[in-house]
């Protein structure tokens, strides 16, 4: 819905700004955000690109 595709649209803005966290950290949130990303393209019937 469309608050799930804000939140993952937040997550990745945030990311991209960088948050200045470790180098681990931010790859964790990296593949959280994909994935949120993929769930989100999932209930909107998008394909992955």
């Amino acid at each position: 819905d469309a608050a799930s595709l804000g939140l993952a649209e937040k997550c990745l803005q945030l990311l991209s700004e960088g948050s200045g966290a470790d180098s681990v950290e931010n790859e964790a949130l990296q593949l959280q955000a994909k994935a949120l990303k993929g769930l989100v393209d999932l209930v909107l019937g998008t394909p992955e690109s």
